[in-house]
Parts: structure tokens; sequence; C-alpha cells
């Protein structure tokens, strides 16, 4: 099963374009589109990701602007992130 995102709270100029990065940004994948309307959304990663220890999600709002959030996983962590 894929590894899956839920972004809850989000500010900026909508729509978001959504990535998942490897820590270091080298490798970035598009994961979808967010728009104002649809917080909660659920986003299923690349199964890349399904057992990358840390990964970073990305999220580019229409201005450009970026917000970023790096997120740690260890054994005990479920597939499910929310943001």
């Amino acid at each position: 099963m894929s590894s899956r995102l839920i972004i809850q709270n989000v500010t900026g100029t909508t729509p978001y374009n959504v990535y998942v990065c490897d820590l270091l940004e080298v490798l970035c994948e598009y994961v979808g589109v967010l728009s104002g309307t649809t917080l909660g959304q659920v986003f299923y990663l690349p199964s890349l990701y399904d057992t990358a220890p840390i990964i970073t999600v990305k999220l580019v709002d229409s201005n450009s602007s970026e917000v970023k959030k790096t997120i740690t996983y260890d054994e005990y962590c479920t597939l499910q992130v929310v943001i």
C-alpha cells in the first residue's frame, strides 16, 4: 500500500502544487494540485518513498512561494502523514 499524505492546513495563494522530495531535494516528484476548497485531500506518494526514512513535502503556491516540511519516519510511524 502506498504512503498517504493529507494536507489539513496551508496558507498562501491557491492553487498549490504538491511535491515529495528526498531530504536534500535532489529527487522531487509531483504528486498533485491542492486548491483552497480541497483541504484534507489525500495524495498517494510514489512507492519510492514508502521506505524512505526522511522525506520533504514541498508546496508551491501560485506566486511561486514555497512551504516545506521535513518528515522523519521511524519503525512505529503509520503510512499516513497529516500536515
